[in-house]
């Protein structure tokens, strides 16, 4: 009976030696819960999802990157686009190289027409001149 009760007395040493040492801290309940907050994310572009960064209760700070979207349509977007833009930067530079030709068509136009005015102007004189001869060389013919 003294070694029964000396095993009783060790097991409760020990038992107790164990609880101060190791689970006076611990604190346990059914009905835990943390705090944390929770919020709803979502994205800018749609895309499909290459990668997750994260899982359930990872610390996330502001600026991470949580998922990773393929860039693939985004990228032949950005390429159309510049191909859209190079043509239409080609199609303005060709509507002045038009346009100058057209004002070099229109000075040329002006030319032209000043010597037509100037010749229509002295043949205008010229025939004047012989109109008036002629009546003076017909006056002189006159008796």
């Amino acid at each position: 009976m003294l070694i029964f009760a000396a095993v009783i007395v060790i097991v409760a040493g020990s038992s107790t030696a164990w609880w101060y040492f190791d689970l006076r801290d611990v604190q346990s309940t059914d009905d835990a819960y943390v705090k944390g907050n929770q919020i709803a994310i979502s994205s800018l572009v749609a895309g499909s999802v290459i990668s997750v960064n994260y899982t359930d209760t990872d610390l996330v700070r502001q600026g991470d990157v949580l998922v990773t979207l393929d860039d693939t349509d985004a990228r032949i977007n950005f390429n159309k686009a510049a191909n859209n833009l190079a043509n239409t930067v080609r199609k303005i530079k060709q509507m002045y190289i038009a346009d100058d030709q057209y004002n070099a068509n229109v000075q040329e136009a002006k030319i032209a027409y000043q010597q037509a005015l100037a010749d229509y102007q002295r043949r205008s004189r010229l025939q004047a001149q012989r109109r008036y001869q002629g009546r003076i060389c017909n006056m002189q013919r006159m008796p």
